[in-house]
Order: structure tokens, then C-alpha cells, then sequence
């Protein structure tokens, strides 16, 4: 996790400081370039989503999102 955040902190997408009251907290925040990366990250799924589902009709979709969904569930009880 900490590589993770000094990562995202170089990056400039995170900036890390101090709890007022507590010493030991460490608050972790999205920059503005932070910000931005969450929304082209949401855009980039959005549209690989909508490939990926060109030509279902809507009762489909809503059938693939489904099915989807029940196997990450799986997976995630599977653990």
C-alpha cells in the first residue's frame, strides 16, 4: 500500500499530509491531476463498455450485465 501511494504521490494524482489532532494519521487526497485521471479513467471504461456491447439490443445488456455481475460475485465468495 505505501508503494502504491508514493507512486500515486510522484505521479502527482495524490498529495498525503498530516491529521490535525492525530499524529499517527497520515490524509490522503486527490489532486486536481488526480481528478482528472479518475474521470478519463471513468471515460476509458465507459467506452470500452459500450464496445464491447455494440450491437446488444437492450434487454441483452441488461442480460450480459447481469450474468456479469453474478460471476464477480462468485468470485468474490470463492475466496
Amino acid at each position: 500500500m505505501v508503494a502504491t501511494l508514493a507512486r500515486l504521490e510522484r505521479s502527482g494524482l495524490i498529495a498525503r499530509g498530516r491529521h490535525d489532532r492525530d499524529g499517527r494519521a497520515v490524509l490522503i487526497a486527490l489532486t486536481p491531476a488526480g481528478h482528472d485521471a479518475v474521470r478519463a479513467a471513468g471515460s476509458a471504461l465507459a467506452g470500452g463498455n459500450e464496445r464491447a456491447l455494440a450491437g446488444f439490443a437492450p434487454a441483452e445488456r441488461t442480460l450480459a450485465v447481469a450474468l456479469l455481475q453474478r460471476m464477480a460475485s462468485n468470485l468474490e465468495t470463492s475466496r
